[in-house]
């Protein structure tokens, strides 16, 4: 029996000692996994710093600013390198101006980003019939009135008419006929020609560009901005 006791002894000291060194050990391991993940999140490495942004801010609501006067200025920072100006062109309606808001390789840009959506500037092509005459659509493309409205093919043919511009009546206008028109008969139909609601048509061409999430990064920042 006595024996027996100092085996059971001897047998009991072995397994503490073996159970101490085992979770030693895990301890060690768990401290070791701990400060490498904090020495980590302190210093992200070349890596993780390469990586992109984090996440855009939210944006606030828009504030409404006051025009003060027609030509005020006010200084602001849009980007980090460089100061602009808000310029004052009208208070009734309430217009403002950013000049350099956008540089030239932005612009270019936006251009071509607009293009490969569809946008597409009119063009004005010679007509092989007519080598020194004008047709309706062409007068059309390039007569804008100062009240800010384009004129419709009739209303082309109605100052045709009024003004005796087109004697032969074949809706061209012949450079010998142009020649003949009274400039002064053009400015007089002008003039006293007002646009009616219905006679108001858009000359012009757009798109849209999202600025969203997954948009260009310069649409981003322009939104930002």
């Amino acid at each position: 029996c006595k024996p027996r006791g100092i085996c059971s002894r001897a047998y009991f000291l072995v397994l503490m000692v073996f159970v101490h060194l085992y979770l030693g050990n895990v301890l060690a391991l768990l401290l070791f996994v701990h400060y490498s993940n904090g020495d980590e999140s302190s210093d992200p490495g070349p890596q993780h710093r390469a990586q992109g942004p984090g996440p855009e801010p939210t944006l606030g609501p828009l504030t409404r600013l006051e025009g003060i006067k027609v030509g005020h200025e006010r200084k602001v920072q849009l980007v980090t390198d460089r100061d602009h100006f808000i310029r004052t062109l009208s208070l009734k309606p309430l217009l403002f101006e950013i000049p350099g808001f956008l540089t030239d390789e932005e612009c270019r840009l936006i251009i071509h980003l607009a293009q490969m959506k569809g946008l597409q500037r009119s063009q004005i092509l010679p007509t092989e019939e007519y080598e020194e005459a004008m047709s309706t659509m062409q007068v059309l493309a390039q007569t804008r009135l100062g009240n800010g409205w384009w004129m419709t093919p009739e209303s082309i043919q109605e100052m045709y008419a009024a003004i005796k511009a087109d004697p032969d009546g074949d809706g061209v206008l012949s450079l010998q006929e142009f020649s003949n028109m009274d400039l002064r008969d053009f400015h007089k139909y002008m003039r006293s020609h007002k646009a009616e609601s219905s006679e108001l048509v858009r000359n012009s061409h757009h798109t849209w560009l999202y600025q969203g999430e997954g948009a260009h990064h310069v649409m981003r920042a322009i939104r930002q901005r």
